[in-house]
């Protein structure tokens, strides 16, 4: 089985006026949600074997607080062509990934990061995939199962969708352990 890990960045500062979209960096909020989400992963057993990530100054961001609360190191390839790409841009780049990775984790930027999680997800966790179809949130991760031999396979409607998880949740979950 293949698990897809597709995670928004976290709040960004859209303070600094005059400053390229490209170099914005995560807010206050921004920088306390990644960490938390990470920890989420990494309580859920969900450490990615590889980490594909934009080179915007906020996914960059939002992945090194994530990493730091998995265990061990985890392959990351930055790549620019995840910056503000389309739902189908990145369902190629994800499909070039190697066979031999289990678990992928991407971290990118909507609207396209959206598209591609409501176009893959056929079924799952109903409720969880009508909030992940209303609002990709910043710092969201949409957990998606494929039962494909390779990455090269995925495609539109083949995928389940087994949790979306965003900062707001996380409270839920909080109060409930």
């Amino acid at each position: 089985m293949r698990r897809l890990l597709l995670m928004r960045h976290a709040k960004s500062d859209q303070s600094m006026l005059g400053l390229a979209d490209e170099r914005r960096p995560l807010n206050k909020r921004g920088r306390a949600s990644a960490p938390e989400m990470g920890a989420l992963l990494a309580r859920l057993g969900l450490t990615p074997d590889l980490a594909l990530v934009s080179t915007a100054k906020r996914t960059r961001e939002t992945y090194t607080l994530v990493a730091d609360q998995i265990a061990g190191a985890v392959p990351v390839e930055y790549l620019p062509a995840l910056y503000l790409a389309s739902a189908d841009a990145m369902l190629g780049i994800i499909r070039a990934t190697p066979p031999d990775v289990g678990t992928l984790l991407v971290v990118a930027h909507e609207p396209g990061l959206g598209q591609l999680a409501g176009s893959l997800a056929k079924g799952g966790d109903k409720p969880a995939l009508k909030r992940m179809r209303r609002k990709f949130s910043t710092a969201g991760i949409a957990t998606l199962a494929f039962k494909t031999p390779d990455w090269l396979s995925i495609g539109p409607g083949l995928g389940t969708l087994e949790r979306f998880d965003t900062p707001k949740s996380l409270v839920g979950m909080a109060s409930a352990d």
